[in-house]
């Protein structure tokens, strides 16, 4: 019987037996995958108007994720495959949304890092593949199996349980095995993985169609230990091949991996940031990979007033205006992902221009300086993450600020936040 397998079939060239030989990109490339248009839900965007009586929102380009998909696609080449990461929430942009997206633009498979979010991709109608990159739920492999999502197995724990539900369903079943090369967190250890593989290889009902590792440090490519990793894993995918194993995909690469590693790429990548048009690090893209953001976060404000000069304003009194000053309130804060830690030192833009945050950041208010801002008004909208006009608040730039890495500031959106699309083919989760 064939095994369950929710991944399209690929092919993969053989590894030289040379540690620094070129991987399997060099073999024919993963077909890809696109279902969209006969598996996907039709869908369509809710006008902003309906969904933010009050408070902050965030507007969501989907025209820029599917541009920045097909940027990489490009980048990678014709020979490896896409699996787009769609993690927590896609990070802060909308699971279903990039879901879609990534299906319509030819990804081979999503991936997850909870199972939640993968049942609820399948209950949406998201038939292609899913691989949960995640840890598998303690006892939960029946669940992943029955939703058709591929898990990534660390331990020979996982590789017992999976073989238990092969037995139960009288077939095998698909996984992927993941190598621990330095990130010291999930996978079997490559130090012990010639043991591993074997062990793996006679487990019966197990079939290791994918095989892949994470790396710690990409997004900094002047550190010579991703190089490290690099070495590594090839040596394990030597060992399994040795040891009887045939995995079809082979993928190590997060974004800091797809931009400055070619030789890790193999024939399959796994591409978060990138895919929402933001930079893993500091080291700038290179030259011939276009990206857009996709995600701005907004508010209107909700008041406008004069105060005098030596007024205090908002929590701690820990402002003190200098001059007469035009200010203004945005239903906006903490809560909804405006860090308290930009109090008294970041900026929002109002008609075109940086103005000050004044006072603490509240839970959901703030108070911004607007008195170099002619005609202010209450209903004026207020960006504090994206463009307005010429100037812009970057991901990365609020991330360099709070020493924060890119995956926090849009993570750090709550769900109460309402997303808005600007395409008519994308809804909200």
């Amino acid at each position: 019987m064939s095994p369950v397998s929710v991944f399209p079939e690929v092919s993969v060239a053989p590894a030289s037996d040379r540690e620094d030989a070129p991987g399997p990109a060099a073999g024919d490339a993963p077909r890809a995958l696109s279902p969209a248009a006969e598996t996907a839900r039709p869908a369509h965007s809710t006008p902003a108007a309906a969904r933010v009586l009050s408070g902050s929102w965030v507007e969501v380009d989907v025209s820029a994720i599917r541009a920045n998909i097909r940027a990489v696609k490009a980048f990678v080449g014709p020979k490896v495959a896409i699996l787009a990461v769609v993690k927590t929430d896609a990070y802060g942009h909308g699971l279903l949304a990039a879901a879609r997206t990534a299906c319509e633009e030819g990804c081979m498979a999503l991936a997850v890092g909870r199972f939640e979010e993968g049942l609820a991709l399948r209950e949406n109608g998201i038939e292609c593949p899913i691989l949960l990159i995640g840890p598998p739920p303690v006892h939960g492999f029946a669940h992943l199996i029955r939703a058709r999502i591929t898990p990534i197995i660390s331990s020979f724990e996982h590789a017992a349980e999976i073989a238990c539900e092969a037995e139960s369903r009288g077939r095998p079943v698909a996984v992927h095995v993941k190598v621990d090369t330095g990130m010291g967190r999930l996978g079997f250890s490559w130090r012990e993985f010639p043991d591993a593989a074997l062990a793996l290889a006679a487990t019966p009902g197990l079939v290791v169609e994918g095989i892949c590792s994470h790396f710690s440090c990409a997004e900094r490519p002047a550190l010579p230990f991703t190089r490290k990793q690099i070495v590594r894993f090839r040596r394990a995918l030597k060992e399994a091949r040795s040891a009887g194993l045939s995995p079809s995909i082979v993928h190590t690469t997060n974004s800091g991996g797809v931009l400055f590693y070619p030789e890790a790429h193999f024939n399959a990548v796994r591409p978060g940031l990138l895919l929402y048009g933001l930079r893993p690090g500091r080291t700038p893209i290179p030259a011939g990979l276009s990206l857009r953001p996709a995600l701005s976060l907004k508010a209107r404000l909700a008041l406008v007033k004069r105060v005098p000069k030596g007024t205090h304003l908002s929590y701690g009194a820990t402002f003190r205006t200098l001059r007469n000053s035009v200010v203004g309130v945005i239903p906006a804060g903490y809560a909804d992902g405006f860090p308290r830690r930009l109090s008294n030192r970041g900026y929002v833009l109002a008609g075109g221009r940086r103005c000050p945050i004044a006072g603490r950041i509240c839970m959901d208010q703030s108070i911004v300086d607007l008195t170099d801002v002619p005609g202010a008004r209450a209903g004026d909208e207020v960006v504090i993450l994206g463009r307005q006009g010429r100037e812009e608040i970057t991901v990365f730039e609020l991330s360099q600020d709070l020493s924060m890495t890119p995956h926090e500031v849009t993570t750090l959106i709550p769900a109460r936040v309402p997303r808005i699309y600007r395409s008519p083919d994308a809804l909200a989760l």
